[in-house]
């Protein structure tokens, strides 16, 4: 009889089976889970001890507030600790409101007076200022040393900044018909940037390879776009007068001057 060795008799163990990794949600259930939201009713809310209730109901803003279905605002009950200046802030928000309107009237006002005066003025003198100061009175307690007794001669400052907003399209197609005063009421600035799609025409770039020397002007074009960017120079209110009428004409339907900005005093 034919005797089978211990170690023949060993059977081999089967390799340990692998778990196999956790599924990875799919890009549209990470979309899904993003724009999902979440239902206010649906989450699990403690419920307050009688004690804890009690507590909470002390309070009369918690006590007397109000929801409406699943609307995210909460209408509180009136607390007398903060009635006053819930009131006061409405009424300076209403009066903060109504002045604003006037003096968006008064400023336009103040703007265009102080800017025709200082036109008028560098015209006068021949000279070119910016900013001019609009007195006027206020009264104050008598003073026997002051030269205006009960009253004070203040101002308010308009200050016009040699700044113009120019369309810079429309004065590029004009640059034939302005001549040479386009180089002298102008200056032009390029900027390259590169287009929304640059990312996608890179890599198109990088996996095709094989642009050549010849055609880099035209891999550029497709790139970058040119902007071109125009500006006053820092003479031009001057030379702008200095130009013939019809030049005048074709600037002013462009460029416009920043208008000034106003400065009053502190103790107003």
């Amino acid at each position: 009889m034919t005797t089978k060795s211990a170690s023949s008799k060993k059977k081999t163990s089967a390799p340990a089976k692998q778990e196999a990794p956790p599924a990875q949600p799919s890009g549209l259930d990470m979309l899904r889970a993003a724009i999902t939201t979440p239902d206010p009713s649906a989450a699990p809310t403690s419920v307050p001890t009688n004690s804890a209730l009690a507590s909470y109901m002390a309070d009369p803003a918690i006590a007397g507030a109000t929801r409406k279905g699943k609307s995210g605002v909460v209408k509180l009950g009136f607390d007398p600790k903060i009635a006053k200046e819930a009131r006061e802030a409405a009424q300076i928000a209403g009066q903060i409101k109504t002045l604003s309107a006037l003096f968006k009237v008064s400023q336009a006002s103040m703007r265009e007076y102080g800017a025709d005066k200082r036109r008028v003025y560098n015209k006068a003198y021949r000279t070119d200022v910016t900013t001019v100061d609009v007195p006027y009175t206020v009264e104050v307690p008598q003073d026997a040393n002051s030269d205006t007794p009960g009253h004070e001669t203040r101002y308010v400052q308009v200050v016009c900044q040699n700044k113009y907003s120019v369309q810079g399209e429309a004065v590029l197609s004009a640059k034939e018909e302005l001549g040479g005063w386009f180089d002298k009421l102008f200056t032009v600035t390029e900027t390259k940037s590169l287009r929304p799609n640059a990312e996608e025409l890179f890599r198109k770039i990088l996996i095709d390879q094989g642009i050549k020397d010849d055609n880099l002007e035209k891999a550029m074009d497709l790139l970058f776009e040119t902007k071109k960017k125009v500006d006053t120079v820092e003479a031009y209110e001057s030379l702008e007068q200095e130009a013939p009428q019809v030049v005048r004409t074709m600037v002013s339907q462009n460029v416009t001057r920043v208008e000034p900005s106003l400065k009053f005093p502190s103790n107003d």
